[in-house]
């Protein structure tokens, strides 16, 4: 992610779809994200990237935390709203394929507000398995909510991408 895009994410961010469906529901205002933008470009262990179609259009953000020398990182993620069904697949493709095989990492983890049934389906999609509820970990407007954590191994998306492959090539 660069600062030209900080103008399109924020707008994404922003719109209800994504915002509501997030850990912070406020609206960011422009100074509020790029001084954001700016504490990312300092932490050696916060990447932030734009997947893109491929044509070249923009369609969703992929954050990782935490991912050193250990190999261990929390993703977060959301794709552009109004986007055509299955870039949400697309943009979790992506974003494994960096991180297990571009970066070499271990393991990713993703943590889902308990009421976002939609993130919760895409993680399982995705291979990934919940590991925990974290209760009352997440404290809303309407009070606190529980929090899912889910857990993917580079080891089991690796088994998974091949699994894929040889059934394509079965076809």
């Amino acid at each position: 992610m660069a600062e030209r895009d900080l103008d399109l994410v924020r707008e994404w961010r922003n719109h209800d779809t994504v915002r509501l469906a997030s850990f912070s529901t406020a609206l960011i205002d422009r100074d509020e994200h790029l001084s954001w933008f700016h504490r990312v470009q300092q932490d050696q262990g916060h990447e932030v990237c734009i997947a893109e179609a491929p044509d070249g259009q923009p369609f969703g953000v992929v954050q990782f935390r935490g991912a050193l020398a250990d190999g261990l990182a929390l993703w977060g993620f959301y794709v552009a709203p109004g986007s055509r069904p299955g870039l949400g697949r697309r943009l979790g493709a992506l974003a494994l394929g960096h991180a297990f095989d571009h970066r070499g990492w271990h393991r990713l983890e993703g943590r889902v507000r308990a009421g976002n049934d939609a993130s919760r389906r895409f993680h399982s999609t995705l291979g990934f398995r919940q590991e925990g509820r974290l209760r009352d970990a997440h404290r809303t407007d309407m009070g606190y909510e529980d929090v899912m954590v889910f857990g993917l191994l580079a080891t089991e998306w690796r088994a998974r991408e091949r699994k894929d492959r040889d059934d394509e090539n079965n076809d």
